[in-house]
């Protein structure tokens, strides 16, 4: 039997020595100023309206009114991208009054006979599209919250962070 220390059991060592000098070590109080910046910081938080808040934090009926609204958007880009695109069967231009079963029914038929016949290159130029007019939301977000929301960047004094 080999009993010359193997490279393992000698960082195994070193690891639970370093963890017993670690837990040896005293606590350290926070500084005082910390817990009066904290609870500020939570109340400020607190007092935010909820649109302002986190999404999982906004009402149930704002929730879904924002998803069915994105919905519906995403559907109406769908729809203008394939008429620029001219891929529109005439079905889905005649029964604009038609029930969601019927749309759905329309589409899924749609997709079985046109899909396969668009040219890869249209997919590309569909995601480059999506990218870009994700990417000019992006920053059109960014500049409007640092131009309306974010304390003091619209004057030339840093932000104060106390």
């Amino acid at each position: 039997m080999n009993n010359t220390p193997q490279p393992h059991d000698s960082n195994d060592r070193l690891a639970r020595e370093i963890h017993r000098v670690l837990r040896a070590q005293p606590d350290r109080a926070a500084p005082d100023s910390l817990e009066a910046r904290v609870f500020a910081g939570i109340e400020r938080r607190a007092a935010l309206p909820w649109w302002r808040q986190s999404f999982s934090r906004w009402p149930i009926a704002a929730r879904a009114a924002f998803m069915i609204v994105s919905a519906a958007l995403a559907a109406v880009m769908i729809v203008t991208f394939a008429r620029v695109l001219n891929i529109v069967p005439a079905q889905i231009e005649s029964r604009t009054g038609a029930l969601v079963s019927d749309y759905w029914e329309i589409i899924t038929g749609y997709c079985a006979r046109y899909l396969a016949g668009i040219p890869s290159h249209v997919f590309a130029i569909a995601a480059a599209v999506i990218g870009a007019c994700y990417a000019a939301l992006f920053g059109l977000g960014a500049a409007a919250y640092r131009y309306f929301w974010k304390p003091g960047a619209r004057h030339s004094e840093p932000v104060s962070h106390t």
